[in-house]
């Protein structure tokens, strides 16, 4: 197993840590799934970087790099929902189009086609990440202000705030679902056959 590989499995390992603390209550909990998810998106980034740089993708990469992040993204989507920070439509449509996408790469995969990520769904999971870390920003601020015996601001910039995170999980949401389409296209006649 390479280095990349390994980035990669540490992330999922990561992942049901992540969605403890997220769920949990107080300022550590909080600031530790902010920790969490903020390392693991960046060992997302720096297997990428590693793989294309030393010449080792592998098709086992290809397979599971995404696997992780759907892994992750989608928990922390889930726990924002349930605690009421995001719509829960969006979520459904994109953890649709991410089992979707993932039931194609292995029916491909099956009939020996690797179907790498496309440039629009790298950026839909570069808008996610943002919107998610966005999110645990806010929650570790909340937390802060409720341990220090402060008012919770919910005015000004932290209404903005709010709004831009809904923003782009709506935005991620168009974008999985174009990708997805994508995806099946790209897919079709291996799946079909």
């Amino acid at each position: 197993m390479n280095l990349p590989n390994a980035l990669t499995l540490s992330r999922m390992a990561v992942a049901p840590i992540f969605i403890v603390c997220l769920l949990s209550h107080g300022f550590g909990a909080r600031f530790a799934a902010l920790l969490l998810f903020t390392g693991a998106s960046i060992t997302d980034w720096f297997d990428g970087y590693l793989a294309r740089s030393r010449g080792a993708i592998t098709d086992v990469g290809k397979l599971i790099d995404p696997l992780a992040d759907k892994l992750l993204t989608s928990l922390a989507f889930i726990g924002l929902v349930a605690l009421g920070r995001i719509n829960a439509i969006p979520v459904l449509i994109i953890i649709g189009r991410d089992l979707l996408v993932t039931s194609l790469r292995a029916m491909a995969g099956d009939k020996g086609v690797v179907i790498a990520a496309s440039n629009l769904a790298k950026w839909k999971t570069a808008i996610q990440m943002f919107a998610i870390g966005g999110a645990l920003i806010h929650l570790s601020w909340e937390a802060w202000c409720v341990r220090q015996g402060m008012p919770v601001p919910t005015t000004g910039f932290w209404s903005w705030w709010a709004v831009l995170i809904r923003g782009m999980v709506f935005t991620t949401a168009a974008m999985a679902l174009l990708s997805g389409v994508r995806y099946l296209r790209a897919s079709w006649s291996a799946v079909r056959s």
